[in-house]
């Protein structure tokens, strides 16, 4: 996992029965907090897919490539 604040690391680690929405201002680790949140989900369920929503395409974009290196991540749907 990379370096998340407490706060981050609490929302990231949230109870995996529970919804997550993140607002936040710019530059605050809303994409890391996302891509962080569907590693932890991946790693500790056995589902077979995450939908996430983010703001922009461009942190869409980001998102895909931070989890490009996961084993468990594919894309699908471009």
């Amino acid at each position: 996992m990379v370096s998340l604040s407490s706060v981050q690391k609490r929302i990231v680690e949230a109870p995996l029965s529970e919804f997550v929405q993140v607002l936040a201002s710019a530059g605050s680790g809303k994409t890391r907090v996302l891509t962080e949140r569907i590693r932890y989900i991946l790693k500790n369920t056995k589902c077979y897919g995450v939908i996430a929503a983010t703001s922009t395409n461009k942190a869409a974009q980001e998102v895909k490539v931070r989890l490009s290196d996961s084993n468990e991540v594919s894309d699908e749907h471009g």
